[in-house]
């Protein structure tokens, strides 16, 4: 509901509104790109430049009025898109194609990695100064981060690549930055996904080794999904849910998770 260019429409801050007249306690926004040439789908927010400043301060003290919070969830799509390739900047760890989309991505250099890293801190700069109440990175779902976790797409030699601890090395750089942008007293979050539910994709031990390495870190909340598009009825259909139970589809994984001693850390004020 964004423009093509990734900033709020009437239509979109009217959506927001509604959700924290109704009394929503938290709203997390839809996905926000971080770069300007990535836009991964059409109609997602942008936090790519200082441009967003004021939109997004608008939205925040609107949230805010109506005694509600409000979390940016940023995002790097990669091959993950609804856009054609060409002229997109289409960033993958390897250059694999896309089992949903078929776009075959760039394979990462170090210099690409560290641009997209930087982005994140970044937009959680920005994200803070716009007066959102914390930010969420988005690491499930086959976007960039998702990927380098998933050994079917991250074929890389490097020390991204391979055993668990080179795979989940990105996801640990760009917690660091945004660490290092906002400080220690704002909210930082990271859904990812328990696993991809493809095979060679990524498994829940994989999941538990990065949750635990980000814990140990003082990441303040994980947001547990799981699923790719091409791994079938796990995403985007949710099948045959009925009660409130089967709403917490993955609580199993969240549960397995909620005893390290660092989960979490904060609570919202």
């Amino acid at each position: 509901m964004a423009d093509d260019k990734g900033h709020m429409t009437d239509n979109l801050f009217k959506v927001y509104e509604d959700l924290a007249k109704g009394g929503v306690s938290m709203i997390l926004t839809g996905y926000t790109f971080v770069i300007k040439e990535e836009q991964p789908n059409p109609g997602m927010m942008g936090i790519y430049d200082d441009s967003f400043t004021t939109e997004y301060q608008q939205l925040t003290t609107m949230v805010h009025q109506h005694n509600s919070r409000v979390v940016s969830q940023i995002a790097y799509g990669g091959s993950q898109t609804g856009y054609p390739a060409e002229g997109r900047l289409i960033w993958r760890p390897s250059a694999i194609a896309n089992l949903t989309t078929e776009v075959v991505p760039t394979e990462m250099t170090q210099q690409n990695i560290t641009t997209v890293v930087h982005a994140f801190g970044a937009a959680a700069q920005r994200a803070k100064v716009a007066g959102f109440d914390g930010v969420q990175i988005h690491g499930a779902h086959n976007f960039l981060l998702s990927q380098f976790s998933n050994p079917y797409y991250n074929r890389r030699s490097d020390s991204y690549g391979g055993c668990i601890e080179n795979r989940v090395r990105i996801f640990i750089e760009v917690y660091n930055q945004i660490h290092q942008q906002v400080g220690d007293n704002y909210p930082v979050m990271i859904k990812i996904n328990a696993e991809d539910f493809i095979e060679g994709g990524a498994t829940f031990a994989d999941c538990r080794y990065v949750c635990h390495q980000l814990a140990e870190r003082g990441i303040d909340a994980i947001e547990i999904s799981g699923g790719i598009n091409s791994s079938g009825v796990e995403i985007p259909a949710r099948v045959k849910i009925n009660t409130s139970e089967k709403e917490a589809y993955h609580g199993h994984y969240a549960a397995q998770l909620a005893h390290h001693p660092n989960h979490c850390r904060r609570r919202f004020a």
